[in-house]
């Protein structure tokens, strides 16, 4: 009796006649068939086998069956017809076909040694071959994606089955466990980057400030806590007493007092504002005016008179100049007569600068 179970899961095995290799799938059905009569469908008679085989070929099995002329002992053997089946199908498979299919196949660059050399032996079952061994060894190197197992096993004269395989799956291990290396390695490096990037940003970002004396961001000015206050050493604008260079070069010391009704000023020259680090601060010492008096036709000019040493050769001259007060400027006009002074040896006979 079929078992309950056995009907609800559909265990019952079918021909298919539509495919494409019809003498392996008559095959499967064959062995399905005697899987199913020695387990479910154990200790029924042959004559019931017999009608179980007919009923799972369907309507191309059984007409066959009707075609064929057949003994009653024969058309009760379940065995004699599954052999009959086999014998109808074998001319059909055409081992030439399949040895040109066998020599084509190639392992696919993700597919492992494994699986490749299995769709070789369900081939090479096909094909007819004499020593079907011999044959999966050679379209194993030939089809082998590896150039490197190629190289290592065409050397060698005799190789067995077994060799060949155990070559292919060091090769495979061994890249395998590079490539992982290598992944790791790659992450390492990449964290050590990101790392070594993000605390240079960081540095280039907070630093000490030659403003103001503190850290803080750089990019953008007013942002120094000291833009736009007034320094208590020299009085100038947007850095603070602890960082003033001018200072730094020398004593100040703020002097006032009074001459001929007129005020006595201590003029320094006046910094100019830097951007960035690298900028060289350049400034000259107080100058002490000794006269500032009002012009009636330029109240609001003063003058002061500097001293200067140029070195010529071993000796020092000293120059006077007389110079109008401008802490704003960028650059100033020198008379002629002054610049002689100062540089003889680029004046001309006609005393005129040279070029």
């Amino acid at each position: 009796m079929v078992s309950p179970v056995a009907v609800q899961m559909n265990l019952h095995p079918t021909m298919n006649w539509d495919s494409i290799d019809i003498v392996e799938a008559f095959k499967k059905f064959k062995q399905k068939t005697q899987l199913v009569f020695k387990s479910f469908l154990k200790g029924i008679t042959d004559e019931e086998k017999v009608s179980y085989i007919l009923l799972w070929t369907g309507e191309k099995g059984l007409d066959l069956f009707n075609g064929w002329d057949m003994s009653e002992a024969d058309c009760n053997n379940p065995d004699t017809l599954l052999e009959k089946f086999e014998r109808h199908l074998e001319p059909r498979s055409n081992h030439r076909i399949h040895r040109y299919e066998f020599q084509g196949l190639k392992q696919d660059p993700q597919e492992t040694i494994d699986n490749f050399l299995s769709r070789l032996k369900n081939v090479a079952e096909k094909c007819k071959f004499r020593d079907k061994e011999e044959r999966i060894v050679d379209q194993l190197i030939w089809g082998c994606a590896h150039k490197e197992v190629q190289k290592s096993l065409i050397g060698k004269d005799t190789l067995q089955l077994i060799e060949t395989v155990d070559t292919a799956k060091a090769f495979e291990a061994t890249t395998k466990q590079m490539a992982s290396l290598t992944l790791q390695t790659s992450s390492l490096n990449s964290s050590v980057d990101i790392v070594s990037s993000h605390r240079t940003k960081h540095t280039r970002k907070q630093r000490t400030c030659q403003y103001c004396g503190t850290d803080h961001e750089f990019n953008n000015r007013k942002k120094c806590p000291a833009f736009g206050t007034h320094c208590k050493a020299c009085g100038n604008l947007n850095h603070w007493k602890k960082m003033c260079k001018l200072t730094k070069s020398q004593k100040y010391k703020p002097q006032f007092s009074k001459r001929s009704g007129n005020r006595r000023r201590y003029i320094h020259a006046q910094q100019q504002e830097q951007n960035t680090s690298e900028e060289k601060f350049l400034a000259v010492g107080a100058i002490n005016v000794h006269e500032m008096g009002k012009d009636d036709q330029k109240e609001n000019e003063a003058y002061t008179t500097i001293r200067i040493q140029k070195k010529s050769g071993k000796k020092r001259i000293n120059i006077d100049l007389r110079l109008k007060i401008d802490t704003g400027a960028q650059s100033d006009i020198l008379p002629v007569n002054f610049y002689k002074k100062m540089f003889p040896e680029h004046m001309t006979e006609e005393d005129k600068i040279e070029e």
